[in-house]
Order: structure tokens, then C-alpha cells, then sequence
């Protein structure tokens, strides 16, 4: 890898919050970056970075894709915050022939009615088999905290401050952390369903899987589970679609967006237009 290349790619610093696919994406994107900066401008210091040059990259490459623009407009985004020279890259991603927010993410509506039928199998099928009880409190989980199907499986923390009680979620994307208020009836039974599995299991850190099966296993039940019993993306019944409803929800009881975005796991509120317009 060329002195310059390797240079953008090391502006990725700490940004290990985003999930290994993303990552490698950011990579693959500051490299490339890297390359065009050392052939164009002949570039010896990333530091060196202009403004026109950010403006020229877009320019000449108009004829790809919106989504692949935003790819390097996160890569420049990610350069110029690590040489502190932020101002040097258009917040919007429409000004580099990207798209908006809004223009960009697809809100999916959850099907209430198949997402009830769903969790009635699962209710059914855990009471012939107790060992699969997991499924039930993970469900009732993501419905009632919008948590991913990782999150959903992992152990229940709750801290208390100033008189309040929040979910901490474990296994998060990234490993960045993330504290949920629980607010909510629905979700202080969610989380007790979980503490009842894990009490019946002797497991002092709160994991509420069966000990006969391992971490890989739970996850890969759940998500072979899920799928036979009809909660699919094609019936918008999919495990990720409650995080989309659960989202939704919180903004209609007047939550706000960077509130919802930080409950979510996300950095950026813009990102809750993924969920709800």
C-alpha cells in the first residue's frame, strides 16, 4: 500500500463502533481515496487536504451511484475529521451528488398481525420445549426495546440513576455501548421474563440461554426459528422489523429524533429516517 493510502486509512482511528462489514467498507473507501489523492494531486500528506480537492474527487466521479458517493463522502468526512479540518467537506451528502437522509432510507411498516402469529408459534413451541423459552423473552426483547436479534439473546443489565432504571445492552453493534430507559409496563415484563430464565439457570450474568447450548448455537436457532415461522422480510415480519415499529413508536410519543437515535445505537439522528420519516 502506497505512503498515502496508507495514511487515509489510518484516519479510521477509533471509529470502532461500526460493525465489521461497515469497517471494511470505510477501509476499502479511505484506500481508494488515498490512491486517487497520490495520482491526481501527487499528495505526500494527507494533512495536505483542500478543499477543491474533496470538490474535484465528486466532480469527476458524478457518473457512479448515490449510495457509492456516500461511501466516499464518509471516507472524506472521516479524513477531515482526523486532521481536524471538518469545515473542508459539505455535511450534505446532496451536495456531492448523494442523496438526503430522508431520500436515502426506506422506513418499513411492521405487519401487526403476522408478528402476533409469530410470537403465538413461539409461545407454543417453548411450551414443548422448555429449552427453547429463549426465544420468547428475546422476541418480547426487541419488541419492547427495538434491540438487534444479537442484542435480543445477550444478558439483561439494568443500572439505576436519579431514581430511573435503564436497559444496557450487551453484544452491540460495534461494542459501542448504550443505555434504554425503561419507561414502559411492556418492558419491565420483558426484562423480568429474562431474569426468570437466567435465575432458573444459576447464571450470575444474567444470560437467560440454556446451558446446553452454546452462544453460535442460540443465535443460529433463533435466526432458523424465526425464518420457518413466517417472520420474513418478504411479510415485513422480520426480527429487524421491530426495531423499524419500535422506532416508530418512540417519535409518535414525542420522543426525539437524536434521542431515538442514541436508544437505537446509532451516532447520527439523520440515521432514524431508516426507520421512520
Amino acid at each position: 500500500m502506497k505512503k498515502i493510502e496508507l495514511q487515509a486509512t489510518h484516519c479510521i482511528g477509533k471509529e470502532r463502533h461500526a460493525g465489521d462489514k461497515t469497517h471494511t467498507e470505510h477501509l476499502g473507501s479511505l484506500a481508494r481515496v488515498g490512491e486517487w489523492l497520490e495520482s491526481k494531486y501527487g499528495l505526500d500528506n494527507i494533512k495536505h487536504l483542500k478543499s477543491h480537492m474533496v470538490q474535484t474527487f465528486f466532480r469527476e466521479h458524478a457518473h457512479l451511484s448515490p449510495s457509492t458517493l456516500e461511501k466516499y463522502a464518509t471516507a472524506f468526512r472521516l479524513i477531515a475529521k482526523d486532521i481536524d479540518k471538518e469545515n473542508i467537506v459539505p455535511r450534505s451528502n446532496k451536495e456531492l451528488g448523494g442523496r438526503t437522509a430522508a431520500e436515502r432510507y426506506a422506513p418499513k411498516a411492521g405487519n401487526a398481525e403476522k408478528l402476533d402469529s409469530v410470537r403465538e408459534k413461539l409461545v407454543e413451541m417453548a411450551s414443548m420445549d422448555q429449552d427453547k423459552r429463549y426465544l420468547v423473552a428475546a422476541h418480547d426483547m426487541r419488541q419492547a426495546f427495538g434491540l438487534r436479534s444479537a442484542e435480543s439473546l445477550a444478558s439483561c443489565r439494568v443500572v439505576e440513576r436519579d431514581g430511573r432504571q435503564f436497559l444496557a445492552p450487551d453484544m452491540t453493534k460495534g461494542g459501542r455501548g448504550r443505555e434504554i430507559e425503561i419507561k414502559t409496563q411492556q418492558q419491565r415484563d420483558a426484562v423480568a421474563a429474562v431474569r426468570a430464565l437466567a435465575s432458573e439457570y444459576g447464571k450470575p450474568s444474567g444470560s437467560m440461554l440454556p446451558p446446553s447450548k452454546s452462544w453460535e448455537q442460540c443465535l443460529n436457532q433463533q435466526r432458523n426459528t424465526m425464518s420457518k415461522l413466517g417472520a420474513t422480510k418478504a411479510n415485513n415480519a422480520n426480527m429487524h422489523v421491530n426495531r423499524h415499529v419500535w422506532a416508530q413508536d418512540q417519535l409518535k410519543s414525542g420522543e426525539s429524533r437524536k434521542d431515538t437515535a442514541e436508544a437505537l445505537g446509532h451516532g447520527r439522528q439523520e440515521v432514524v429516517y431508516h426507520y421512520a420519516k
